[in-house]
């Protein structure tokens, strides 16, 4: 947890939340919108594979977080276990910085922002049509 913090930190992002096991990684994507998600698959109370899948029960398709499988399992078929739970992509540990600037590089490019952008406005347009 802490090589992603400071790995994000090095790459310019000062604010970063942290959840310390799935439950709570549930429990916040459910109150924040966040655009990426690092998921760590070996967590206690609630497994990241767990979390992942309840957080796309709640996340629209268009409108869902990217989300990152980190996980130290780098064996055949542990990648498509992460992909098949509802992860976009996959990192093994220890997180290697290039590849993590790669993915960085995906969640802040335009085509990105602009699918962000459009699902945020939708999602404050049907938000307006129930407020009384």
């Amino acid at each position: 947890m802490m090589v992603a913090i400071n790995l994000l930190k090095w790459e310019g992002f000062d604010e970063v939340d942290v959840a310390h096991d799935g439950a709570e990684a549930v429990e916040a994507s459910g109150v924040k919108c966040y655009d990426l998600i690092l998921m760590d698959i070996n967590m206690p109370r609630m497994d990241g594979l767990q979390a992942t899948s309840l957080i796309r029960q709640t996340q629209s398709p268009q409108g869902s977080s990217h989300i990152v499988a980190l996980t130290a399992n780098a064996m055949s078929g542990d990648r498509d276990l992460c992909l098949t739970a509802g992860c976009n992509d996959y990192l093994t540990k220890p997180v290697k910085l290039n590849e993590l600037q790669r993915i960085l590089k995906f969640c802040m490019s335009d085509a990105f922002r602009k699918r962000q952008t459009t699902i945020k406005r939708q999602s404050s347009d049907i938000s307006d049509r129930y407020v009384s």
